[in-house]
């Protein structure tokens, strides 16, 4: 019988958040329009790779207040991540 090897390709949210907030901490731009523009350059290049990406919490959500609670959920990781340095 064949093995089949399905490897996952959805990823959440989340873990994007933390990978922007890392980015905004070496670049040194925490604004939300950095925020907004790196998140945009990591969804455009996982659609490329054939990942999808899996969001949480309401669907009826507009584009302009999911980009606002996306830069809120990426300042909270860039406080977190500044904590763990001092």
């Amino acid at each position: 019988m064949k093995e089949s090897k399905t490897i996952s390709k959805r990823i959440l949210i989340g873990r994007i958040q933390r990978l922007v907030a890392k980015e905004c901490l070496f670049y040194g731009d925490c604004s939300s329009r950095r925020i907004t523009e790196i998140t945009k350059q990591y969804f455009k290049q996982l659609k490329k790779d054939g990942f999808v990406v899996i969001h949480n919490g309401n669907k009826r959500t507009t584009k302009k207040a999911s980009q606002s609670k996306n830069a809120t959920r990426v300042n909270y990781h860039i406080e977190r991540y500044q904590k763990l340095d001092n």
